[in-house]
């Protein structure tokens, strides 16, 4: 029942969009259920039968929207038997639509349809003009001074259409102030099939992350021996928390991965691969370069990361189709602290791409996997009791952040502490100093009282009897659960009772009461944790 219209504005590498309703009948937006659920319309419901197809601009200068009026969506079941619609015109009040008279012939008529905000007319005139020749330069350069950027940019188009001085003037725009303009000229170049090269490594270096943008995609199967040092100075200015900006360096990389890598590599010089920034682990996790591999085994085994930033290493050898890094997989898969997540990869993996390389037989050969001889512990996380005292019996008392350090020694079961521990519970360094006392002092006390995103607990039902509890990072066949210690299992579907598994109603966290900690432990690990960076 609505036409929505955007105004699109840069926005680092991609545009901001505010959707707002152009026109509609259904303000208050009163939904009348939905065919596929049985429901259908009322046909008399008139604010819901506006059924908007279309819409463009006319050579008026209005917007024309078409519709189609039925109690229907979907389908070809037609509810109104005159199968009618209609035609609706947007313009100002007052307004007489009159269609301009345009000599295509004439400099002028040919421009005036340029500017005209229909995209039908407005290719006559762009036709006209480059069929004119470099005759129009001197009527362009003056339309270019338009005070709408979106019509001045239209000439730019044209110019590497309008001879050698159309193609001068192109090219002198990479160089103009708005970053518009440039963005124009650069793309305008691509479309009339000039040689990309020598403006894509002026370009590389333009303060636009915009610009910036379109030139890494306009290197995309060029040869990498011309491309590689373009993309060696793009890549250190790319804002890695930007998806669009990552995204443009991979697309213009593509099927030269490898390569374009290590000439990044050496223009950034990251260090050990536990010593890469975090924009050059993005960089490398979006480009799944295969020379990589040995550098994402060594920093997915790396005990200095966070858990996260070995499971992003971890994940960047997922996407890597090359034996060597399903080889890698196993053997972080084997043994170390992050072996579940490999483990998840790997089974994905298995039965996918990296099917070629035998990974099922692999796994079975180490014992990683291999449904015949899996044993399945049953392991459970006790219910929470009744909390013995209350977080204002521990904010009473004064912490000691030094012995709370020593306190959290009881909590590596599921916590890691400055490298020792297990990546099970979430990772708690810098947690502490955007919460409270009373919120840390409460998660340690009653931890089903706020469970964290993502780790939330499920159980599943055992066929030989029991159930297992944990973190599902797998939901597949085998079924991947982590339980308290970080015991990570991997569980044949045909052992499992239940088709899905169950949500715990608690925590997998033990209380401050099951652990056996005092009052006073608690305000001291609260004291601890409150500065834990």
């Amino acid at each position: 029942n609505t036409v929505f219209h955007y105004k699109p504005e840069p926005q680092g590498a991609a545009f901001k969009l505010e959707q707002s309703n152009l026109t509609t009948t259904n303000p208050n937006k009163q939904y009348a259920g939905s065919d596929f659920v049985g429901g259908g319309a009322d046909p008399n419901d008139t604010k819901i039968l506006f059924r908007p197809s279309d819409v463009t601009v006319g050579p008026d200068g209005a917007i024309y929207i078409s519709d189609w009026y039925d109690a229907r969506v979907g389908g070809h079941g037609d509810r109104d038997d005159s199968c009618s619609g209609t035609i609706y015109r947007i313009a100002p009040k007052g307004f007489k639509p009159e269609i301009p008279k345009i000599d295509l012939t004439t400099v002028e008529g040919a421009i005036t349809a340029l500017k005209s905000p229909a995209i039908n007319t407005r290719f006559l005139g762009f036709t006209a003009l480059k069929e004119m020749g470099e005759k129009v330069l001197p009527s362009l350069q003056q339309f270019a001074e338009e005070s709408n950027p979106r019509i001045a940019v239209r000439a730019i188009w044209l110019l590497p259409h309008l001879g050698q001085r159309g193609l001068d003037a192109c090219v002198a725009l990479l160089d103009h102030e708005s970053p518009l303009a440039r963005l124009t000229a650069y793309r305008a170049l691509r479309r009339a099939d000039q040689n990309i090269l020598p403006h894509a490594g002026k370009m590389a270096a333009d303060p636009d992350p915009g610009v910036r943008r379109d030139v890494a995609l306009s290197l995309r199967d060029l040869p990498v021996a011309k491309t590689a040092p373009i993309f060696a100075k793009l890549a250190p200015q790319v804002n890695y928390e930007d998806k669009n900006a990552v995204e443009a360096i991979g697309l213009g990389a593509a099927n030269q991965e490898s390569e374009i890598w290590k000439a990044i590599k050496a223009a950034m010089k990251p260090g050990a691969p536990h010593e890469w920034s975090d924009q050059f682990a993005k960089l490398t996790w979006r480009l799944w370069p295969a020379a990589a591999v040995k550098d994402l085994h060594a920093r997915a085994k790396h005990s200095s990361l966070t858990p996260e930033q070995r499971a992003f290493a971890i994940e960047s050898l997922a996407f890597i189709d090359d034996k060597a890094s399903a080889e890698a997989m196993i053997d972080l898969a084997s043994d170390g602290p992050s072996k579940g997540e490999a483990a998840r990869w790997l089974l994905r993996n298995a039965n996918g791409e990296w099917k070629k390389y035998g990974v099922m037989e692999e796994l079975k050969k180490r014992g990683i996997y291999d449904p015949s001889k899996i044993v399945v512990t049953a392991i459970t996380a006790p219910s929470p009791e009744t909390p013995k005292f209350t977080v204002e019996d521990v904010l009473k008392l004064k912490g000691d952040a030094t012995k709370g350090e020593i306190t959290a020694n009881r909590c590596i079961m599921c916590h890691e502490f400055n490298g020792v521990g297990v990546n099970y519970g979430p990772n708690l360094k810098g947690w502490g100093e955007g919460q409270t006392l009373d919120v840390i002092a409460l998660s340690i006390i009653n931890p089903s009282a706020e469970i964290a995103h993502g780790y939330s607990g499920v159980g599943i039902a055992l066929k030989k009897g029991g159930h297992v509890h944990g973190v599902a990072s797998s939901d597949g066949d085998p079924m991947i659960i982590t339980s308290t210690g970080g015991v990570t299992q991997m569980i044949p579907r045909n052992r499992i009772k239940s088709k899905r598994p169950y949500k715990l109603k608690h925590s997998l966290m033990l209380s401050a009461d099951q652990m056996g900690l005092t009052p006073q432990d608690v305000a001291d690990l609260t004291a601890f944790l409150k500065d834990y960076k």
